[in-house]
């Protein structure tokens, strides 16, 4: 069986598996109270002046003349866009759980959602990451040069773990996982068949 990290893949896909289900769930706790609005545990509403206020600063250093037109459109989208996160937390978490349900059970085809959603949160990242680091060449030179160092660590990071649950799908439907007992990594003993004229007698 091939390995992730020291783990058996198998068990290395369930640990990345519970891993999303966790930062999903940190994820949702500052973006629910957000979207539900006047609940006095609210990090996101608290901090959103201080943030439109820091990228308007840059903007005006960068003397980009339509930085007010941007500020308006931060205000006016950030609901949406807090609930898309939202969404796309939930349903992360949903196909994390459920592959590591399939990976538990055997039951490999409940990883297949995980597998195509990873993906396309993989090529999102990858196209949002190029836009951004676009943009903050033109702001600032030291920004872009780090937003392009952070895009590349952490698309290797999200192909490699995805290539992981992919190796963890394939070898659950192996050759190599039929020949197993019990599931416990040890090659089950092949049967022994006599022909009826030599078949050992039993005294």
């Amino acid at each position: 069986m091939r390995c992730c990290c020291c783990f058996e893949i198998v068990v290395g896909a369930t640990i990345l598996g519970v891993f999303g289900i966790v930062l999903s769930v940190l994820e949702l706790v500052p973006l629910v109270p957000y979207l539900i609005g006047g609940l006095d545990f609210d990090p996101l509403a608290k901090n959103f002046d201080r943030l439109v206020f820091t990228i308007e600063k840059m903007l005006k250093e960068a003397n980009y003349e339509d930085y007010e037109e941007v500020i308006k459109a931060i205000r006016m989208y950030a609901w949406s866009t807090a609930l898309g996160e939202a969404v796309s937390a939930g349903l992360y978490a949903l196909v994390s759980l459920l592959m590591v349900i399939g990976l538990q059970t055997r039951k490999r085809g409940l990883a297949l959602p995980y597998l195509v959603v990873q993906m396309l949160a993989i090529i999102v990242f990858i196209l949002v990451g190029i836009i951004g680091t676009v943009i903050f060449f033109f702001l600032n030179i030291i920004t872009g040069v780090v937003l392009v160092v952070v895009v590349m660590v952490v698309s290797f990071f999200l192909i490699y773990f995805w290539g992981v649950v992919l190796r963890a799908y394939k070898y659950l439907g192996s050759s190599d996982y039929t020949l197993t007992s019990d599931h416990d990594g040890y090659p089950r003993s092949p049967k022994k068949f006599y022909p009826e004229e030599s078949m050992p007698l039993n005294k």
